[in-house]
């Protein structure tokens, strides 16, 4: 089969062209590589057709979806705190972005599309674990830009019959993660600073909590949904593994793995950081029962290990 995967050349993304060129799938991938890298693809040699532009370029996104069956797309502004210093971007990468894929996808009569959703759309929820039923309360411009993607998802399946699904990701972590970044993740900028022997900063008291996703699991999760979609009628999901943990005590576990850590300070919290952050992904695997038997989630621990060793390789 043949996939067009945007954003392929970033940290999910390329696990994820990993993943289905391991599947004898045929990838084409459109990026900007304003965040992803062409490094992350190296391994994957001729096995895969690079498009590089931009997902705001309608004409581009027809070009790289024509003659593909699936489309999973990753391509996105996905920071938090860069979304609230600027909405407007956001809203072009996000929404008029997913449209332009959406409809390149529709017009090359495409079997499926998987969209990148995120936890964010739930907002700073009171009822964990979060499950796909729980009222969505978006409160980053980041987060309305995610749930307005869904939305055009769910219309594009009715009005056009794309069959579309959506995946609301919770904390990823892995291998390839950027830590470079002033926007990325407390898992990615933790693993650089062990690496260099350097001390860190915790926003707030460290008591806010994440559920964390180990990125193999992620992908194998997206290049299922993709080929398999029509086992998956709900066609909303979360990704998430049910268990909590606290920015203290991934600190904890992280400097474990690193002699001579040093201790944390602490800053004032993020404005529109979620405090506590915990998903059920029950829906999810109860349907990849039939699809990947005997799958499993990563346990944080054992995601911890083979992440840190990836850091230290490439300090």
């Amino acid at each position: 089969m043949r996939y067009l995967l945007t954003g392929g050349a970033g940290f999910l993304g390329s696990h994820t062209a990993e993943r289905l060129v391991s599947l004898g799938h045929s990838v084409t991938i459109l990026d900007n590589f304003s965040s992803g890298k062409r490094e992350n693809l190296t391994e994957l040699g001729k096995n895969i057709e690079i498009l590089e532009g931009d997902i705001l370029d309608p004409v581009l996104c027809q070009k790289a979806a024509d003659g593909v069956d699936h489309v999973v797309h990753l391509a996105a502004q996905v920071s938090v705190a860069r979304s609230v210093d600027n909405p407007a971007e956001t809203h072009r990468i996000n929404i008029d972005g997913t449209v332009n894929v959406l409809e390149a996808a529709r017009r090359a009569n495409a079997k499926s599309l998987v969209f990148l959703s995120s936890c964010a759309v739930y907002g700073d929820t009171r009822e964990l674990p979060i499950t796909e039923a729980a009222p969505v309360r978006p409160i980053s411009p980041y987060a309305v830009s995610k749930l307005s993607g869904e939305y055009y998802c769910h219309s594009y399946f009715e009005q056009f019959g794309l069959k579309t699904c959506v995946v609301r990701l919770f904390n990823i972590f892995g291998p390839k993660q950027d830590p470079c970044s002033p926007y990325s993740g407390v898992m990615s900028i933790f693993l650089q600073r062990l690496s260099q022997k350097a001390g860190v900063t915790i926003y707030g008291d460290g008591h806010q909590t994440r559920d964390f996703v180990y990125v193999g699991d992620v992908a194998r999760i997206l290049a299922t949904l993709g080929a398999e979609i029509d086992r998956f009628p709900e066609r909303c999901y979360n990704v998430a593994t049910g268990t909590s943990t606290s920015i203290n005590d991934l600190w904890r576990q992280l400097s474990e793995l690193a002699p001579d850590t040093l201790t944390p300070v602490h800053d004032s919290s993020r404005h529109g950081e979620i405090k506590h952050s915990l998903g059920s992904a029950a829906r999810l695997t109860a349907r990849l029962a039939s699809t990947n038997p005997g799958f499993r989630f990563t346990p944080l621990a054992e995601g911890l290990k083979p992440t840190f060793d990836w850091y230290q390789k490439t300090r």
